[in-house]
């Protein structure tokens, strides 16, 4: 078997993955998530009002209140939620898939642990995630500049992004 189908099978396998772990994210933000019901009413006083007076009034992180301003403006709130939160989860899958030496073990650990608690409950906390699992994850030496960029990234998701 040559490289390019190996690399094929792998994605079938992820996207397979990923489609039970989509699932899995739903049923745990709509039923069990305690953050579940802030999230939406967040989503339902966004909602036709302009940016900056959001800026004014939620007190939350820039990267993320744009983000759910925007889909906010597009989508019912309870959709603004699901999206906002599968958004970190696919990011960090694909992450985890491409820098893991056992990607799909890693997946099913990531899926069995983290999903519950950052991507389903704290959705601020899954975006700033994304950049710090970065960090973590890439062989290479990130330069400072880098690093500092990845950290201004995920504090603009999440004031606990600093730690990186």
């Amino acid at each position: 078997m040559n490289n390019n189908q190996n690399q094929f099978y792998s994605w079938i396998v992820f996207f397979s993955l990923m489609a039970f772990a989509s699932y899995y994210f739903v049923l745990i933000a709509t039923n069990i998530s305690n953050d579940y019901p802030e999230y939406t009413a967040l989503a339902d006083r966004l909602r036709g009002e302009p940016l900056s007076y959001s800026f004014e009034r939620e007190l939350t992180e820039p990267f993320y209140l744009i983000i759910f301003w925007i889909l906010s403006n597009a989508f019912a709130s309870k959709t603004v939620v699901l999206i906002a939160g599968l958004i970190p989860l696919i990011f960090k899958s694909i992450i985890i898939k491409r820098f893991s030496y056992y990607p799909f073990i890693a997946l099913v650990f990531y899926f069995g642990t983290f999903l519950a608690l950052h991507d389903a409950n704290q959705i601020r906390l899954a975006g700033a995630c994304i950049f710090i699992l970065y960090a973590l994850m890439t062989k290479e030496d990130i330069s400072k500049t880098k690093l500092i960029a990845l950290s201004i990234a995920a504090t603009a998701f999440h004031y606990t992004g600093i730690l990186l």
